[in-house]
């Protein structure tokens, strides 16, 4: 089957440039049979719904280890033919020696010099691809950050409760009953959760459904350490105790003072993973939907975690 061929059968971007690149080694016959390769192991890799992550490792390996066989080595060829072979007598060119060495590196005579720069080039696949994903997430974390900070407290509790922005008058001070109430706590570890577990948000506590500033005073009262410090702390240790210790670096803390009250703002973020909420020997599946924090049974969180965390 001709080239054109194979190329009408593919309609992604991805599977074609993946056919150019299998076409490209049959052409220069380095890797033989590389259709077949393409076929029994990258299409199935681009196809499968799995993390976007796992796919950047795994290309950017395969990559690599190309780079490894078809540029580090002939380079380095190179510099050993200019350091130890040029001045010999009636010895080859530079050219013809990379060939040579290529021959043997692909007829198998030097098959620990073809897994050694494999590996080599897989490495620096690897390490490519974690220096760009930890950029991209700091990037993005920086970006929703400072759009966060930004906005001022007046304004966005002006705006009202919305699918990104949630108010709750206290952390664990149950106002009605004038007690603690650990309740309440778990309330707020629902809206964390549900908005990890979306497109990430931004919760108010001290603020009531209505606008109205309530302070943190009561919940003060009620910590080990009654001050900001002391709440942040209580906040950070709830979340690390039923949500997951990974999951602090998600959570923002901001305080502001506003009528002589003090609110505490949490800048939430997007989570890399499903995020549940232990309560009662059992886990629960939040998200964000409107203006409200929903449950989501068995059925329903398993699909959306596949469409979610898959993308």
């Amino acid at each position: 089957m001709d080239y054109k061929r194979r190329l009408s059968q593919f309609n992604s971007e991805k599977q074609k440039f993946f056919l150019r690149l299998s076409v490209f080694f049959e052409g220069s016959n380095i890797i033989p049979k590389k259709m077949k390769i393409f076929k029994k192991f990258l299409l199935p890799v681009i196809q499968l719904r799995i993390d976007w992550k796992i796919k950047v490792y795994f290309i950017t390996t395969l990559i690599g280890a190309i780079v490894g066989l078809l540029i580090i080595f002939p380079l380095n060829q190179g510099i050993l033919f200019y350091e130890y072979v040029q001045n010999e007598l009636d010895g080859p060119t530079v050219i013809q020696f990379v060939q040579s060495q290529f021959n043997m590196l692909f007829s198998g005579e030097s098959s620990g010099k073809l897994i050694f720069y494999s590996v080599v080039g897989a490495m620096l696949g690897l390490l490519t691809a974690r220096i760009h994903i930890s950029l991209n997430s700091n990037l993005r974390y920086i970006e929703q950050l400072s759009g966060e900070l930004t906005k001022d407290i007046g304004t966005l509790i002006s705006h009202g409760e919305s699918s990104a922005l949630e108010f709750k008058s206290t952390f664990h001070w149950d106002i009605k009953q004038s007690k603690v109430n650990k309740q309440l706590v778990i309330v707020i570890l629902k809206t964390i959760a549900g908005f990890m577990n979306n497109n990430g948000g931004t919760l108010l506590i001290g603020v009531d459904d209505d606008g109205k500033i309530i302070g943190l005073e009561q919940d003060y009262k009620n910590l080990k350490k009654k001050d900001r410090d002391g709440f942040e702390q209580s906040i950070f240790t709830a979340i690390s105790t039923n949500l997951g210790t990974d999951l602090s670096n998600y959570v923002h803390v901001i305080f502001h003072s506003k009528d002589n009250k003090d609110i505490c703002r949490l800048i939430i973020l997007p989570a890399s993973r499903p995020v549940f909420v232990k309560k009662e020997g059992s886990t629960k599946f939040y998200i964000r939907a409107g203006v409200s924090t929903r449950e989501m049974n068995i059925e329903e969180a398993t699909k959306y975690i596949d469409n979610h965390w898959s993308k």
